[in-house]
């Protein structure tokens, strides 16, 4: 990536060009709520309960304590997650979570597998399409900076996207997230990155 002046540009202005593409992308919503196709299975979780409201709890791909975590990242970003989810049978599930009277609703469709990306690559996917840098996920992940840098070049191609820019277009156009990076933006986002409202899932005026 490059300026109109051909020099290349420097962290902070690629940081900027992220961020700006992921506030854009917000108003091209290809999701209206109107549109959105029946859940297979709806979960409420609420004052410590979890309860089935659609379809055979025991299908879910999440257990009880995990949707509790669910409801907690909810309640703390304020607007709704989406994401993708990849269970121990390898079935990838599309979920949204939507408030409701004393709880949170959990929204679960099963869905093909998106361009075959690994649920590790997903979780960079999440981290990197909100400007976090490769050192920055690898430390949040515990992987090595070579693997972070390998998994981000996987996923361009995958997607066929040039840079982290369209990538994270394309993240929030398909819903390109997961919930361990939801969770490591939730207690370990780093202090430089400025995350845009629709994905913070920390307040940070608390």
């Amino acid at each position: 990536m490059s300026s109109i002046h051909r020099r290349p540009l420097d962290n902070a202005a690629r940081l900027a060009l992220t961020m700006l593409a992921a506030e854009l992308s917000i108003l091209t919503d290809p999701h209206p709520e109107q549109c959105r196709p029946p859940a297979e299975l709806v979960i409420w979780a609420g004052q410590g309960r979890v309860e089935s409201r659609v379809g055979d709890r025991a299908a879910a791909p999440f257990a009880d304590k995990l949707v509790a975590r669910i409801e907690a990242l909810h309640s703390r970003d304020g607007t709704g997650l989406r994401f993708r989810h990849r269970d121990a049978t390898g079935r990838w599930w599309h979920v949204t979570t939507d408030s409701a009277r004393e709880g949170v609703l959990v929204r679960l469709m099963q869905v093909e597998p998106d361009v075959h990306l690994t649920a590790r690559e997903l979780d960079v996917v999440g981290l990197a399409s909100r400007g976090w840098t490769n050192d920055d996920i690898a430390l949040s992940l515990g992987v090595s900076v070579r693997t972070a840098r390998s998994h981000i070049e996987s996923v361009l191609l995958k997607l066929g996207v040039p840079n982290r820019t369209a990538l994270a277009r394309e993240a929030m156009l398909r819903d390109l997230d997961s919930l361990d990076a939801i969770r490591c933006v939730a207690e370990t986002a780093p202090a430089s990155v400025s995350v845009p409202r629709h994905l913070r899932t920390v307040d940070r005026r608390k």
